[in-house]
């Protein structure tokens, strides 16, 4: 009588070597870990192997395990229900599994998607929940801080909340596209009404700090002496997304190194953040300040000079010469 174990029944049936089956259960189990450093305790972590095994097992044969069971059971000798595989895999698993190489190790990327996708299983966590809760702490820091509500200022904001929301698994694209969307979703009128959880403003809190501390405050008070510079010598009370574009526009004249259009994004909403909180204006720029804001007051006139041109705009208050007669009107006519 031949003698088959269950590991040559499960290599006979699903066409792999059991080993393989487990190293790659240890492989998303790692990974698992790793993005996600749930809690280490047996429990937690049975229940993850558990949920690894029942999505690694599947794929391999293209067979479900209850076909594959029913199958080994009709090998010679052998009984070898689901629950025995899925516990013999288990075992293995637990036994090797190592906590600190699991957080210390080179996981591939394909795995980590992996995980992710476990990861919704077990918690039953989604994107759009993530978006929701994002929008939560947004809330709480809009509430506390008042920043600028335009959404070129709170885009960065929102890509330093997403990062901070547990069980959320971002790649850049997927950052950009949660961020996009918790934009279009704020709805800032209903901010100041809202009662929110001391675990969202907690976070509120954390990227505050965040914000403040992107750059060096020689740099932001910089950018803060020009923008009072400008109010100064324009004597109007420019708009905040007004303020806001002209904070950006001056940051390569105050920050050496190089940035991209997201480092100046979230650089603005600091300098803005800041000059909201500020007690009052700085009374006396400096007079580096003095000359950037001079020189943008003049692009802004060139601007609007070049715009009444191109606008065809005729200004018949001013005598205009037809032979030996001056025809002058009290209208200015604009096509």
């Amino acid at each position: 009588m031949t003698t088959i174990d269950s590991a040559q029944a499960i290599q006979q049936v699903l066409g792999i070597d059991s080993t393989q089956v487990t190293q790659q259960v240890l492989d998303l189990v790692d990974g698992y870990v790793q993005a996600f450093q749930p809690p280490l305790t047996q429990a937690c972590l049975t229940k993850i192997a558990e949920a690894a095994i029942a999505q690694t097992i599947p794929p391999l044969k293209g067979v479900s395990l209850n076909e594959a069971t029913t199958a080994i059971s009709q090998l010679k000798d052998v009984s070898l229900d689901e629950a025995s595989i899925k516990q013999r895999i288990l075992q293995e698993v637990m036994t090797r599994f190592n906590p600190l190489a699991a957080l210390n190790r080179q996981v591939n990327p394909d795995t980590l998607k992996l995980a992710a996708n476990l990861h919704q299983q077990i918690t039953n966590f989604t994107p759009e929940k993530g978006v929701a809760e994002a929008l939560n702490v947004l809330d709480a820091y809009v509430q506390q801080y008042k920043p600028s509500v335009v959404p070129a200022a709170l885009y960065p904001v929102v890509k330093t909340i997403l990062p901070q929301i547990k069980g959320l698994r971002l790649t850049p694209d997927t950052l950009e596209r949660l961020a996009t969307q918790a934009i279009l979703k704020f709805s800032p009128e209903l901010v100041p009404t809202k009662v929110l959880s001391p675990q969202a403003r907690a976070i509120a809190l954390l990227v505050a700090r965040q914000i403040q501390n992107f750059q060096p405050q020689e740099a932001v008070m910089g950018v803060l002496g020009v923008l009072d510079a400008y109010v100064q010598q324009t004597k109007m009370t420019p708009t905040e997304a007004t303020l806001y574009q002209i904070a950006k526009q001056v940051i390569p004249n105050l920050v050496k190194t190089a940035m991209s259009d997201d480092q100046k994004n979230q650089f603005a909403t600091q300098v803005m953040f800041q000059f909201k909180k500020r007690p009052g204006p700085i009374k006396s720029p400096d007079q580096a300040a003095r000359d950037i804001a001079a020189k943008l007051v003049g692009e802004v006139e060139q601007m609007r000079s070049l715009r009444a041109q191109e606008l065809r705009v005729v200004d018949m208050t001013k005598p205009l010469a037809v032979g030996d007669l001056e025809v002058r009107s009290a209208f200015v006519i604009q096509p």
